[in-house]
């Protein structure tokens, strides 16, 4: 049985593209026969899971506080102890590390420490966010930032063609495309209901729906 273990900087019951998509990866190859742990922050206990986790997870919380501008994330202190001796119980096939923050970082380092194959995901182009914020010389450093962390990976996944692109001006050149997929259960014609479209004053006309923070990176 494969094992894996995830050290992400963000994961449910926070809500987020990210968390969600590396839960739902988790939870795809724990059905699948993997055996999976995951190495993430803590979460206050008023917040529920948004996705089922497998029974048999291993999932170690680290302790977090609250960043001040967004409270749901949480930051915590490099946990670079904890990582290693996960990687020293767990033994893991494979580490993922999902985010490029500490615990990615801490991910990445016990990895190599114990000589365990590390594939990257880039979820965000944070640079981006220095525009955004009008901090713009600061997008050269953290391009150097996210380029170190991946080039230090044995492979890096994009969700997007645009994505590796980013990647490879980063001089990553290990990259593969691994688009996220859409649950047609969930996302399914079968719940369609004109009552509700009704309820909220949208008739039977095409529309756009926007969900997600309304923030200016996102340019909404």
């Amino acid at each position: 049985m494969p094992r894996l273990l995830v050290c992400t900087d963000s994961y449910p019951p926070q809500l987020n593209g990210v968390s969600v998509v590396t839960a739902a990866m988790v939870t795809g190859l724990s059905a699948r026969g993997w055996e999976c742990a995951v190495l993430a922050p803590a979460y206050p206990p008023a917040l529920t899971a948004p996705l089922s986790q497998p029974v048999t997870l291993r999932h170690v919380a680290l302790p977090s506080r609250s960043l001040p501008a967004y409270p749901d994330v949480r930051l915590v202190w490099p946990p670079l102890r904890h990582a290693r001796q996960i990687v020293r119980d767990f033994r893991p096939d494979v580490v993922h590390c999902a985010t490029e923050f500490t615990v990615g970082w801490a991910g990445l380092r016990a990895a190599r420490a114990y000589d365990v194959p590390v594939v990257t995901t880039h979820h965000t182009d944070f640079s981006r966010y220095c525009d955004a914020y009008g901090v713009p010389f600061l997008r050269p450093v953290v391009q150097r930032w996210l380029g170190r962390f991946h080039r230090r990976a044995h492979h890096t996944i994009a969700p997007s063609a645009a994505v590796e692109r980013t990647l490879r001006a980063m001089h990553v050149g290990h990259t593969t495309v691994w688009g996220g997929g859409v649950d047609t259960a969930h996302f399914s014609p079968r719940h369609f209901s004109l009552l509700s479209r009704h309820r909220y004053a949208m008739g039977a006309d095409f529309n756009f729906l926007h969900v997600g923070r309304l923030a200016p990176e996102k340019n909404v």
